[in-house]
């Protein structure tokens, strides 16, 4: 049985290849969007298990969005520019080709490409769905695994069984993120 990390991998490597392959179409209509180059730098950094194992990928994705599950759910795109540009910026350093400051002019061509105004083309309506579709899985995993890594227990108090963690791990009310997504945890 695949782990969480596993199927989160996996899933980040399917979501880049959607974005990869729209930000190419958009680019071959001659349109001036993100440069490819962006997308496949960001998603190689991540999926790159030399400098970043699954575990610590997933765990990233926790601690670095998890304020931010609430726009998913609700389609911002505001979620997709700041993960994208927040990344860039996390592993530009590491680059070995010069990546510029990715600042505004470049946080609003992202969110163009995703959002884009009613007389340009930009992401299909269907990668976007799929898109949030990827982004929706990368949540709900990530719920699973937080509930995995706390430990969930019973305790025996009095004449009755309580739900209780053995560890406090990526503070957050799980229950809540549980009980948006549909997420039923197992004691």
């Amino acid at each position: 049985m695949e782990t969480e990390e596993e199927r989160f991998h996996k899933n980040v490597n399917s979501l880049k290849i959607v974005i990869s392959d729209e930000v190419k179409r958009v680019h071959d209509l001659g349109l001036t969007t993100i440069k490819s180059f962006y997308i496949n730098f960001i998603f190689s950094c991540l999926l790159n298990e030399e400098s970043v194992s699954k575990r610590e990928l997933i765990e990233m994705f926790i601690s670095e969005t998890s304020s931010m599950w609430n726009q998913v759910a609700e389609r911002d795109v505001q979620f997709i520019v700041s993960f994208i540009a927040e990344t860039v910026k996390k592993y530009k350093d590491k680059s070995s080709v010069p990546i510029g400051n990715f600042g505004d002019e470049e946080k609003n061509k992202v969110l163009n490409l995703f959002e884009p105004p009613s007389d340009k083309e930009g992401i299909s309506k269907g990668s976007m769905r799929t898109i949030w579709k990827f982004f929706d899985s990368l949540v709900i995993i990530s719920i699973k695994f937080v509930h995995r890594e706390r430990g969930p227990v019973l305790v025996q108090r009095e004449d009755k069984s309580v739900k209780a963690y053995k560890k406090n791990v990526f503070p957050m009310k799980l229950s809540k993120h549980a009980s948006v997504w549909g997420v039923k945890l197992e004691w």
